[in-house]
């Protein structure tokens, strides 16, 4: 048998060249950072910072799910603000709200073999992009920390453009500022409504589980990495 040109074993793998030729035109892929490039764990950054397994839920609630997380994500109020605005609602000491933004920085570590999977993506020859709800200073220790953002061509920050997912114009902004077509784009993020916002716009998407499945997913795409 000839070998397969998708997953390189013989053609009775049941790979058909007709849906080869119907497979799209993968020219750009956009990559979100948290859970895809990077850890982001609400839990474990609420128990390192109150010790206190039995309010968890209360917390993250209070901190992540509050209008304040919101307008540091949308780059309406500076780190330092949302301290204040914590203290205030909360009753929290100045010790405590540093020692959370420590654990919300120092908790994202990499992902197993994202960093690795994106490096193979931009060497294979797509445009590459960034997309992340993320706050300014996050993102700047991101950026002194690691070295991933040099396979990126541009990357889009929430806290930059004053819009979040998945809200469509947060996408569309990407698309039109980098004159990316969305029938030629595919899209990785683990949250499954971004993954729903990207679609319904017309790029393709990957719902990240971890490196290896998308790995496997953009090489069906037709991507030689």
């Amino acid at each position: 048998f000839m070998p397969c040109r998708v997953c390189k074993h013989s053609i009775m793998c049941g790979f058909n060249p007709v849906m080869e030729s119907l497979m799209p035109t993968l020219r750009n892929v956009i990559f979100d950072v948290g859970n895809v490039l990077v850890r982001w764990s609400p839990a474990e950054i609420i128990n390192l910072t109150f010790a206190n397994p039995s309010q968890t839920d209360v917390w993250i609630h209070n901190i992540f799910k509050h209008e304040t997380w919101q307008s540091l994500n949308l780059g309406l109020m500076t780190e330092a603000e949302a301290q204040t605005r914590y203290q205030s609602l909360y009753g929290l000491t100045p010790r405590q709200t540093a020692r959370l933004f420590y654990h919300i920085k120092a908790t994202q570590i990499p992902i197993y073999q994202s960093r690795a999977l994106l490096e193979r993506v931009a060497q294979a020859g797509p445009r590459v992009f960034g997309l992340t709800d993320n706050v300014n200073e996050i993102v700047t220790h991101l950026r002194q920390q690691y070295d991933f953002w040099q396979w990126f061509e541009a990357v889009v920050v929430s806290a930059e453009v004053g819009m979040m997912k998945p809200h469509p114009e947060i996408f569309q902004y990407l698309l039109q500022h980098h004159q990316l077509h969305a029938d030629e784009t595919v899209f990785i993020d683990d949250h499954l409504p971004n993954i729903e916002a990207a679609s319904a716009l017309g790029m393709h998407t990957i719902h990240f589980v971890d490196a290896e499945d998308t790995a496997r997913q953009l090489q069906l795409f037709g991507l030689k990495i």
